[in-house]
C-alpha cells in the first residue's frame, strides 16, 4: 500500500503493460515528509508543545520559500493541532479559535496542491480536533462530516481509518470502531493512534493477553517512548488482570499525526 498509493496505475492491455506514475514533486514531498516526521516522533516522545511549536514554524517558513503548498499544509495543521493541545493545556477559548482558523488554512491549501491523499489527512486531523475537544454537538456533527469529506478524498489512507475508528470508540461503539482502527492498522502497522486506540480499548475490556500483544508492537515501532514504558510497568504489576486505565504522563490528545505522505505515525 504505500507504494501503490504514492502511484498511477495505467494498464496497458494491448502491450502487455502496467505503468506507474509518481505525482509531480512526489519524491520532494517524500523528503519533506521524513523531517516532519522527525518533529512528530519528537513532540509525541516529550511532549514539549513549545519545542514543536518552534520547529513546525521554521518548517513552514521554509516550505514557504520553496512555494510549495503541499507541505504547506501539512504544517499548517500540525500547527493547528499544537494550538489544540495548547487549548487542552490552559483551557483558553483563543486556543480552539486559532486552531480553527489553521486548520481552514490548511485545508485550503491542501485543496489548491490537488494531493487527495494529504487534503484527507488533513480533513481527518480536524475531525479528531473537534471530537478531543467538543463544546457542543454540533461540534461532534462536525467532527463526523469532516470524516466523510476525507474519506471521500482518501479512502485507503491509514490516518483516517484510525480516525474514524478512535471516534467509533469514544462515541461508545467498540465493536464497530475496532475494526476500522483493525484496517488502519492492515495499511499501517506503526500507525501511533491506531496501536493507541487498540491498547487502550483492550485495557478497558480487561483484555491483558491482547494488551500485551499491542504493547509488543508498540515498543518495536516507538521503543523508549515513555508513554509505552509507563504502560509496560501498569501492565508488568497486573499479572493476569487489566490495569486501571489512565493516561499516561505526557501522552497528547489522539488527534492522529500522520507520518508521511502515504502513511500515519
Amino acid at each position: 500500500n504505500p507504494l501503490w498509493s504514492k502511484s498511477k496505475l495505467s494498464i496497458d492491455y494491448r502491450n502487455e503493460r502496467l505503468i506507474l506514475e509518481q505525482p509531480v514533486d512526489a519524491e520532494r514531498l517524500d523528503a519533506f515528509s521524513t523531517r516532519l516526521r522527525e518533529v512528530d516522533l519528537s513532540y509525541l516522545k516529550n511532549a514539549n508543545l513549545d519545542q514543536a511549536s518552534q520547529q513546525y514554524e521554521r518548517l513552514l517558513e521554509s516550505v514557504r520559500q520553496e512555494r510549495f503548498p503541499a507541505a504547506e499544509a501539512l504544517c499548517i495543521a500540525r500547527i493547528a493541532g499544537c494550538y489544540a493541545d495548547r487549548f487542552q493545556q490552559t483551557k483558553e477559548t483563543r486556543g480552539l479559535e486559532s486552531a480553527v482558523k489553521e486548520y481552514e488554512r490548511a485545508s485550503q491549501l491542501a485543496a489548491e496542491s490537488k494531493n487527495r491523499l494529504i487534503e484527507g489527512q488533513i480533513l481527518a486531523q480536524w475531525s479528531m480536533f473537534h471530537l478531543n475537544a467538543p463544546r457542543c454537538n454540533t461540534d461532534l456533527i462536525s467532527s463526523q462530516n469532516l470524516l466523510k469529506r476525507a474519506f471521500n478524498r482518501a479512502p485507503n489512507d491509514a490516518t483516517i481509518y484510525a480516525a474514524l475508528g478512535s471516534a467509533l470508540v469514544k462515541s461508545g461503539k467498540q465493536v464497530e470502531g475496532r475494526k476500522f482502527i483493525n484496517q488502519a492498522l492492515m495499511f499501517d502497522p506503526s500507525n501511533w493512534q491506531a496501536l493507541w486506540t487498540k491498547y487502550r480499548l483492550n485495557e478497558v475490556e480487561g483484555k491483558p493477553g491482547e494488551m500485551r500483544l499491542v504493547l509488543a508492537q508498540l515498543q518495536r515501532y516507538y521503543p523508549g517512548f515513555p508513554q509505552i514504558k509507563d504502560a509496560a510497568a501498569r501492565l508488568t504489576n497486573t499479572p493476569g488482570a487489566p490495569a486501571k486505565p489512565t493516561k499516561p504522563k505526557g501522552a497528547l490528545p489522539d488527534r492522529g499525526l500522520p507520518r508521511s505522505a502515504g502513511s500515519s505515525l
